[in-house]
């Protein structure tokens, strides 16, 4: 494989980050690591808008070339290697791809929306009126800014919620009846769509809502998930404690507001 310089722009609990960081564990590359705050607002910086417009994260430079979006990001890291294992167990089920990365798009907007009501909402709300509005005003996607507002705003009611628990109302059982059949999302063979699904399911998981899903195959996907060495690397390594306890904290008081929209 031909040497690559690779610089990861990404936030250490962002799910999609996530993502990238076990696909570079998987795949044995090294990176630059550029790590961003999003508390503070890193990601309006003029310079790292420069590279990603969105101001979202992750972004990845390849030899200076700059990759935009988690699932390209991914699939772009595996061509660079086509011959690792990884890579051909991903090239072999490379016709179920597309569908389980049109999932993991949705399911990305789902737990975006459940994190942000469940964890960030409470925040936000306590923020001055001037300050709060400024965040929203700094958000480039107008789309996203009204989304977020309405979520702040609305919480559980809020229709970028109820949007969201009809997401996971049906991505968890494609998920649920994939790992009944195999190990694997695709098979026998591990791929970029296990990579891709995990860190939504594991925040699911963080939050403490493995309810949904109730045991089972894909609690047992989950937890060999947790037992790969790039798990180990890219979240448990890197996901400061701290984070780990907000998470469950604030999962614990949302639970039942999102236990009762769900009846």
């Amino acid at each position: 494989m031909a040497h690559h310089r690779l610089t990861l722009y990404h936030s250490l609990t962002s799910v999609c980050s996530q993502k990238v960081r076990l696909t570079l564990a998987e795949l044995g590359m090294g990176f630059e690591s550029r790590v961003l705050d999003l508390k503070k607002g890193d990601q309006f910086a003029p310079d790292y808008l420069k590279l990603n417009p969105n101001a979202v994260v992750p972004t990845l430079l390849v030899d200076g070339h700059v990759v935009l979006q988690s699932n390209t990001i991914m699939q772009h890291l595996c061509a660079l290697d086509p011959q690792h294992p990884f890579s051909s167990a991903t090239a072999d089920h490379a016709g179920a791809c597309p569908l389980w990365f049109e999932r993991a798009a949705r399911f990305h907007i789902a737990i975006h929306a459940i994190t942000y009501v469940s964890v960030n909402r409470k925040k936000l709300l306590a923020l001055p009126t001037e300050q709060l509005e400024q965040r929203f005003r700094n958000i480039p996607d107008p789309v996203r800014s009204v989304k977020l507002r309405q979520i702040v705003e609305d919480g559980f009611e809020s229709a970028p919620v109820s949007a969201a628990l009809e997401t996971l109302g049906d991505i968890l059982p494609q998920l649920q009846k994939a790992t009944r059949t195999s190990r694997w999302l695709t098979g026998d063979h591990l791929t970029l769509v296990d990579l891709a699904m995990f860190p939504f399911v594991h925040r699911l998981h963080l939050l403490g809502f493995d309810q949904l899903w109730a045991g089972g195959d894909l609690t047992s996907w989950h937890r060999d998930m947790m037992q790969r060495p790039g798990f180990q690397t890219a979240i448990a390594a890197v996901v400061p404690p701290s984070a780990i306890e907000n998470f469950a904290a604030a999962g614990q008081l949302a639970w039942p507001q999102l236990r009762a929209r769900l009846h």
